[in-house]
């Protein structure tokens, strides 16, 4: 890329830098006068690594996308309110936690939407 060449060095530390922070290519775009595309091909001329998410940011990414459908929920086997992962998740850490659930010798019960317990197995 011979527009590369016209580059100060100040620029290219500062384009390696906003990469290495993990900026995205868009916003790197904008603020270099390049496309996205040509956000790579510039990181490939300049020889810096691909980079990877960071951990805690992935992390955060992928929690918001498995846990959409977590929510407040009464555990099944103590009825106390719990943060839920999901609709499947019904039985509290807690409880979870006990040897009668590990061993499998449960008898759980369940609250009916008129606020009484029903009988679980």
């Amino acid at each position: 890329m011979t527009r590369l060449k016209s580059w100060s060095e100040l620029k290219r530390r500062q384009f390696a830098g906003a990469w290495n922070a993990c900026v995205p290519a868009g916003d790197m775009g904008r603020m270099f006068g390049l496309s996205e595309a040509g956000v790579y091909a510039v990181r490939r001329e300049f020889g810096l690594p691909d980079r990877v998410m960071p951990r805690g940011r992935a992390a955060v990414l992928r929690d918001a996308a498995i846990n959409k459908f977590a929510d407040h929920r009464r555990c099944l086997m103590c009825n106390e309110t719990f943060r839920s992962d999901g609709p499947g998740n019904r039985i509290c850490r807690g409880c979870k936690d006990t040897p009668a659930w590990r061993e499998g010798q449960t008898d759980y019960s369940m609250v009916l939407p008129d606020g009484r317990k029903g009988e679980g197995r």
